[in-house]
């Protein structure tokens, strides 16, 4: 797929010469099962995406995609190429807006840098009559909640238009590392589980007030950051393990969430950081499944068995130094900090990244908040806004 679309793209280009040629890219995480490859647009000179996954409570982590683009290649322009606009749900799927979810979505959109939007299915057809793939051959223009809510967002935007067309965002201070490697590799069953723990990821970091930014060409630019984000770490490399271990040795903080369900790679993770991975243990039951996370009262401002949020559905139980959170039903490590890094590294075995995803619990916030502030200043402060509704 990959060979078959730059074949296309250099085709367009000795006719079009200089213009910009791109392709539009979808879910990144599904590379297993659905071809998409987002590492293939390094060396387009236009990079473009699509957004309607839905406006939810989840709508600032899911937003990371802009940001997991722009990483694909910072230098090169950012579009949303696909907006959802028109006047129809898609049966079984629901995922269009309302006029204020259109708002909040259109506004996400170029708050994240992204400096054009194309509105899909504003028409019932995106150009015109098609009758040999579609009997709708009548323009639609009636006024629906979604398109005057467009409408009043894009009136809204105007007068900021040479601003946001002149804006650049401040370099991040915190890095969220994902390999093309641990995309391709992860099993068409996990795709969930890496979409929630990197959503958990960028959400929890911008709730708290970190800009951060993904690291998506291996390990070289670890040293970047003053601290790094391992939300998903099915497979790693020797090299890229050597590389974090130099990052922190150099004064580098990170997080580490162990990769559960790959007890291989856990153990092998973990034995390199003075840790072991000890037992795993998966629940499924109907709704939402788990533990309780307790404090220890040596760390992440917990004090002895205070509440410190939920691991979600999988967990490791852990061995070593300095255990910061252990888990309420058999006291096992949940959390350790290894010593050595003098408070630079935090190793977990309760999926604190995928829990956060599924659950935005303020607990598990203030466990990633406590370990960051001593390390890394929050990059931006929100005020006038309840905690839960940032």
């Amino acid at each position: 797929l990959n060979a078959f679309l730059l074949e296309g793209r250099d085709i367009v280009a000795r006719h079009v010469g200089s213009g910009l040629i791109t392709h539009n890219v979808t879910q990144h995480f599904g590379m297993s099962n659905s071809g998409q490859d987002w590492w293939v647009c390094r060396d387009y000179n236009l990079l473009s995406m699509s957004k309607y996954i839905g406006t939810t409570e989840n709508s600032v982590s899911s937003s990371h995609g802009y940001e997991f683009l722009k990483a694909i290649n910072p230098e090169k322009p950012h579009w949303v190429t696909e907006f959802q606009g028109g006047p129809f749900d898609i049966p079984g799927l629901s995922k269009l807006y309302s006029g204020k979810e259109a708002e909040i979505e259109l506004n996400g959109a170029l708050s994240h840098g992204m400096k054009a939007v194309y509105f899909y299915r504003w028409t019932p057809l995106m150009g015109g009559a098609e009758p040999w793939i579609n009997g709708m051959t009548e323009p639609d223009s009636y006024d629906t909640d979604r398109r005057l809510g467009v409408q009043k967002a894009i009136c809204a935007l105007q007068p900021d238009l040479d601003l946001i067309d002149r804006a650049v965002s401040f370099a991040p201070s915190i890095g969220i590392y994902q390999s093309r490697d641990q995309v391709i590799r992860n099993p068409s069953d996990k795709i969930s589980a890496i979409t929630k723990a990197t959503n958990g990821a960028y959400g929890v970091l911008s709730d708290l007030g970190y800009e951060a930014a993904f690291i998506v060409h291996g390990p070289e630019k670890l040293s970047d950051f003053d601290a790094v984000i391992f939300p998903y770490t099915n497979t790693f490399t020797d090299h890229e393990l050597d590389s974090i271990e130099n990052y922190l040795s150099d004064g580098g903080s990170a997080i580490i969430d162990l990769p559960v369900g790959f007890p291989d790679m856990a153990e092998k993770i973990a034995a390199r950081f003075g840790v072991r991975a000890e037992k795993h243990q998966s629940l499924r039951y109907l709704l939402c499944t788990g533990w309780s996370l307790r404090g220890t009262g040596n760390g992440l401002d917990l004090d002895k068995g205070s509440f410190a949020g939920y691991c979600f559905d999988e967990r490791l139980s852990l061995g070593g130094e300095n255990r910061v959170m252990q888990y309420d039903d058999n006291a096992e490590a949940a959390a350790v900090m290894p010593p050595k890094y003098e408070g630079r590294l935090l190793i977990t075995g309760c999926r604190l990244f995928y829990s956060y995803g599924l659950s935005l619990h303020k607990n598990t916030r203030r466990v990633v908040g406590a370990f960051l502030k001593e390390l890394v200043a929050p990059d931006f402060t929100l005020e006038g806004a309840d905690e839960e509704f940032r």
